[in-house]
């Protein structure tokens, strides 16, 4: 078995940040940038990628990764939408 397959890396994103809060305040850049690492990460290894999303946002793009070795977990400390629970767990079915 490939040491890769054991390996697990958590991989943090802030979408919804405030004005002064960071150097690239944009959403839409945020996201483009987050995805890009995640899948360069996808494509390159064979490591279990969890991502942990500290604003909320629910990384729709991802769900046909979800399936492969992409873990997920969305939390939102402060009420962004009433219809959405404060914590979101995506899971792809081979969890280590």
């Amino acid at each position: 078995m490939n040491i890769e397959n054991k390996v697990s890396i958590i991989l943090t994103t802030t979408v919804h940040v405030t004005q002064n809060s960071a150097f690239q305040v944009n959403k839409t850049d945020r996201i483009n940038t987050y995805l890009k690492s995640i899948h360069l990460w996808l494509k390159y290894t064979d490591f279990n990628i969890i991502v942990v999303e500290n604003s909320g946002y629910l990384f729709e793009e991802l769900d046909n990764e979800l399936n492969t070795s992409v873990h997920f977990c969305s939390l939102r400390s402060h009420p962004c939408s009433s219809r959405s629970p404060p914590l979101t767990l995506r899971l792809a079915p081979k969890i280590i």
